[in-house]
């Protein structure tokens, strides 16, 4: 997200059309997303989107990275004829997702290979999350982002790596 909406880098603002968007869903608990830098402001609203989806009624959790489509059909509810939205697909459905055919690739995870335009662009540490670092008015050091981020990690089913992220 900070390669997509920070202007001028991860030292920059937050672009124009994220900040009314961001504080919309949730400047009633944040404020005006203009006080934050750009890393703070992606984070809070991909910590609290997140969370939201998580504790949202219903919702089953999986790692996309490593969920097959069929797999994703199956949490879906689209393989049980009672809760398939539409009836008539059931049986295309069944018939993609079944085991016998070795070289199916619904029952893969998927791997992106197209959308790789920033790939490389970006490298960040937890150390990138803390108060005082890139355009952070939160106190030098101030490790409540950090925090917050890796308990979302952890309650994701991730493992806690030096490198956040690499884009």
């Amino acid at each position: 997200m900070v390669v997509k909406f920070c202007n001028n880098g991860v030292d920059g603002s937050l672009h124009e059309s994220f900040v009314p968007f961001a504080n919309a869903l949730f400047g009633t608990k944040h404020g005006n997303f203009t006080q934050y830098s750009c890393i703070e402001g992606t984070s809070y609203y991909l910590l609290d989107y997140t969370k939201g989806i998580k504790n949202a009624g219903g919702v089953t959790q999986y790692q996309v990275e490593a969920t097959s489509p069929c797999q994703v059909i199956k949490l879906a509810g689209f393989l049980d004829a009672d809760t398939l939205v539409y009836p008539d697909h059931l049986e295309r459905l069944q018939a993609t997702c079944q085991d016998i055919n070795f070289d199916n690739k619904a029952l893969l995870p998927m791997i992106s290979t197209k959308y790789t335009v920033n790939q490389g662009d970006l490298q960040l540490t937890w150390k990138d999350f803390e108060g005082g670092r890139h355009g952070s008015t939160r106190p030098q050091g101030d490790s409540t982002l950090v925090d917050l981020m890796q308990q979302l990690t952890i309650e994701l089913g991730y493992e806690l790596h030096e490198s956040v992220a690499s884009m």
